[in-house]
């Protein structure tokens, strides 16, 4: 194990190229298991806090918040960084830019926070267009996820107040409809898993802004919280595959 550590360490640093068949299932057991323990000791995190808001009503963000909400996407960032194929920067951006925004959102400021996240969603539509290919499955799902788009944005214009706040919302739609059809038209690893993802993101945003704009949903939080990490979780993934797949 010391020998791969060794390896391991090597190749990040560019001092080591090439990898045994042993140091490089190390290098990627380690990077798997390191994202599943920063998802893992998150998700109980969320689950704490939507009971203790609940029992004791919702308190203004601290230092600890702050660092808690935006430290499982640094850490995917970091990950996904360090691989050294063509794209990957693309991938380690959009995560890094919605560790921004999930900093932003957890400082009650939502332009930035949805600016922060709509330049991701940009991010994450060029990786996935890298290996697109249109076919009929995918057509039919973008077909379908551009009309929830049109819909979602009918239904909430006539709740936002600020014009500020309904030209951030229109160009949001637009962004992450856009990524969500790159990632199903997206060929190559875990395709319909990254499909998924994607669509699993439009129903945390959705969420998200039925709740902010329309009427508070019951466990907001839970739901938000869980539909978005598992979406991240599974694009960092992505990432890792495609860089095994090298």
């Amino acid at each position: 194990v010391n020998d791969c550590t060794v390896f391991v360490l090597a190749r990040r640093f560019g001092v080591c190229a090439r990898q045994s068949a042993r140091e490089r299932l190390f290098d990627n057991l380690l990077r798997h298991v390191a994202v599943a323990v920063v998802i893992g000791y998150q998700l109980p995190q969320l689950s704490l806090e939507t009971l203790g808001n609940a029992v004791f009503g919702n308190e203004s963000a601290t230092l600890f918040d702050e660092v808690v909400k935006c430290a499982p996407l640094l850490f995917l960032g970091a990950i996904v960084a360090m691989e050294h194929y063509r794209g990957a920067r693309l991938l380690a951006a959009a995560l890094l830019l919605s560790a921004v925004g999930d900093w932003a959102g957890e400082r009650g400021w939502f332009l930035a926070q949805a600016g922060s996240f709509m330049v991701a969603h940009v991010a994450f539509a060029l990786y996935f267009l890298r290996r697109t290919k249109v076919d009929a499955a995918g057509v039919v799902l973008s077909v379908a996820l551009v009309a929830i788009g049109i819909a979602t944005e009918i239904l909430l214009l006539p709740h936002i107040g600020s014009i500020a706040e309904r030209v951030m919302c229109g160009g949001y739609i637009v962004a992450i409809i856009a990524m969500a059809v790159s990632a199903i038209m997206r060929q190559g690893v875990w395709r319909w898993g990254g499909a998924a993802a994607a669509m699993l993101f439009v129903l945390s945003d959705g969420c998200i802004a039925w709740n902010r704009f329309v009427e508070p949903l019951p466990y907001a939080g839970l739901w938000i919280m869980t539909t978005y990490f598992a979406a991240q979780y599974i694009f960092a993934i992505i990432g890792l595959k495609e860089g095994e797949a090298k």
